[in-house]
Formats: structure tokens, C-alpha cells, sequence
């Protein structure tokens, strides 16, 4: 038996992206940058990790979500393969989020920017166009797939 299974908790790094698949189905894509403590209080970066969540899921991320707010993301860890335009083989691996929620450890679960405009801006369908998304294009080319209905 194997376990595929991970949480993490960081701060978004732009506003969720939600698209609609060629069959309907909505796909929010999104990265989070996560910290742990360094020496002298000072945070660390470990990385930049993308997400992607489907269906109501990605729908409710962005609705609810914004750029710099701390999340805390469960699901599990997918790697994808496809060669490029000169042939090379890239890999990529992201998150395939079961769940987002804000994180309340350092105080509401709202970016406190008042320049933002808020969360909900890219929910629009109609506001949606060809991205260069790299989970898209591998959806269009084929090479990566919905998951499974249920």
C-alpha cells in the first residue's frame, strides 16, 4: 500500500486562476510560497509550490482566495512529464488540492491589503481566454488528464 498525501501552509503568491476545460470542468491554478523559521526569527524560504484544484473546489478558491493570503493546502502530489519545444523533456510536480482553507494561525483568514480589490476577480467564465498555463496546454496536447468523475 502507498500513501500519496500532503499539507502545507504558506502564503499565496498571485490570485488563483480559474478556467473551464474544453468539457466543462473548472480548474483553479495557483502557487504558494512556503517558510519555516531560520535562525534569529528570521523565515527561510523551502519553495514555490503549485497547486491546482477542480471542479466546485476551484470555483470556491476563486471566489474566496487573494493574492498573499496564508492558506493552508491538503491533497496529494502529481508529477508531469512532457517534452518541449526543442525536444527536452520537462518535469513538473504540483499539488492536487482535496482542500484549501485559510490559515487563522496569525489572524483572520483575509489579506489585510487594503489596496486589493478583493477576492472573486477572475471567477467570470466569460472573462476566460487561451492561457499559457502549463496544466492547460498539457490538457490541451493531451498529456495530462481530468481527474476521474465521481
Amino acid at each position: 500500500m502507498s500513501i500519496n498525501h500532503v499539507t502545507i501552509a504558506g502564503n499565496t503568491t498571485d490570485i488563483p486562476e480559474l478556467r473551464y476545460t474544453p468539457s466543462g470542468k473548472a480548474v483553479a491554478n495557483f502557487s504558494i510560497a512556503v517558510n519555516r523559521p531560520g535562525k534569529e526569527g528570521k523565515q527561510v524560504l523551502d519553495g514555490f509550490f503549485k497547486v491546482v484544484a477542480w471542479e466546485k473546489l476551484a470555483e470556491n478558491i476563486a471566489e474566496t482566495i487573494d493574492k498573499g493570503q496564508r492558506v493552508v493546502v491538503s491533497g496529494r502530489l502529481v508529477q508531469r512529464s512532457w517534452t518541449d519545444a526543442e525536444d527536452k523533456k520537462q518535469y513538473s510536480v504540483e499539488i492536487v488540492a482535496e482542500e484549501v482553507s485559510p490559515s487563522l494561525r496569525f489572524g483572520p483568514g483575509r489579506n489585510s491589503d487594503p489596496s486589493s480589490e478583493g477576492p472573486g476577480r477572475n471567477s467570470d467564465p466569460s472573462s476566460e481566454g487561451p492561457g499559457d498555463d502549463a496544466h492547460e496546454a498539457a490538457l490541451a496536447a493531451g498529456i495530462a488528464h481530468e481527474p476521474p468523475a465521481e
